[in-house]
């Protein structure tokens, strides 16, 4: 409601009004306005009241205390197994710059598993793209020596119902507090990840790209705390098969319950979504373009030669083997654009970088 006049009363922790102020609505229908907290009350519950709708929002009001001490949980750099024992150190420090020693540390491993998209996207995998409850491991109690450091060691137990093929990673948090003989008490956390594999593979290419723009890939490898890794990478582009036809834009969720057949679907409402068929990772592969061996390198410039690919979507494969023999892979799809070309051959609609067109106006897309 714009112009509403009214009156926001503030009203302490005994119920008491402290301050009030007018406002005045916007032609949006809202206000904003700023109270200073009278200095000499008691801590608590305070209130805000509109005088004429009675509308309340309560907030507490509690002394500040400025922290005398931090924590810093520092990342492992080196790389883990599966069912290794993972150290990681820590350190209380006082502002003041003493150290914070014989001091209490509770701590508390948990773990979540991540699957790569394209298992997702692929289909492959029944969790999705990640399976994000997470589980308790251990926990235990320390306590920071005479330089205010400590040690947490936990093992890294897997997800035995975690699928491997899917190349899951898990992560590993680990959350500290750590209560000084004053009893104050701060926290600090990090996380480790640790998978099957010990190398990571990205394609960082753009999704989107103009075709005549294409000239290189961007392909990097890493271990498992993103530490570049030297690997020889075999990369295959394949081309996608696009259906030779532009669907309308589904205004609503895919159905549960499929009432008629595809076929029967397709005759009445040509253009129309009857299940995936617009998802372009569901979509065959025609013609391998490319197939080549190499070994990466830190800024992730992968040459693809003198290929010169048409507009459409593609599918790129990165493939390796980790230091222990296991296999290692990624997969991105990447769509090719170029505005001469026909898009009912790539099964796309037509892109217009213009917002308005006026009448007589001539547009070339």
């Amino acid at each position: 409601m714009p112009a509403y006049n009214t009156t926001i009363f503030l009203n302490d922790a005994n119920g008491q009004m402290a301050n009030e102020i007018k406002v005045t609505t916007n032609e949006f229908g809202s206000f904003n306005g700023s109270f200073k907290l009278p200095e000499g009350l008691l801590n608590g519950n305070f209130s805000l009241h509109d005088q004429n709708t009675s509308g309340s929002k309560y907030f507490k009001v509690e002394e500040y205390k400025r922290p005398k001490f931090y924590v810093e949980v520092n990342k492992p750099t080196g790389t883990y197994r599966l069912n290794d024992s993972v150290q990681v150190t820590g350190i209380g420090k006082a502002y003041a710059g003493n150290n914070i020693d014989g001091a209490k540390v509770t701590y508390r491993i948990t773990r979540r598993v991540q699957y790569p998209y394209w298992w997702w996207w692929g289909g492959y995998g029944r969790y999705g793209y990640g399976r994000n409850e997470q589980v308790e491991i251990t926990n235990g109690e320390v306590k920071t020596d005479e330089k205010g450091e400590f040690k947490i060691t936990f093992k890294a137990i897997p997800d035995a119902s975690a699928d491997k093929k899917g190349q899951p990673v898990f992560y590993y948090e680990v959350n500290t507090d750590i209560t000084d003989i004053n009893g104050e008490t701060r926290s600090g956390s990090t996380y480790v990840a640790v998978a099957y594999q010990m190398l990571q593979l990205n394609i960082n290419t753009p999704d989107n790209i103009a075709a005549d723009n294409l000239k290189e890939l961007n392909i990097t490898s890493t271990n498992m705390n993103g530490i570049h890794e030297k690997a020889t990478v075999n990369v295959s582009i394949h081309k996608v098969k696009s259906p030779n036809k532009i669907f309308r834009e589904r205004y609503w969720q895919m159905p549960d319950l499929f009432t008629m057949s595809k076929e029967e679907y397709q005759n009445y409402f040509p253009y129309d979504i009857y299940k995936d068929e617009n998802d372009n990772t569901k979509w065959p592969l025609g013609d391998r373009i490319l197939d080549k061996s190499d070994t990466t390198n830190l800024d992730g410039q992968w040459a693809i030669g003198n290929k010169k690919l048409i507009a459409g979507w593609y599918k790129i494969i990165a493939t390796a083997k980790d230091k222990y023999g296991e296999d290692v892979r990624t997969e991105k799809y990447i769509r090719l654009t170029d505005e001469k070309q026909n898009p009912r051959e790539i099964g796309e609609a037509i892109a217009i970088d213009t917002k308005k067109i006026f009448p007589a106006t001539r547009r070339k897309n």
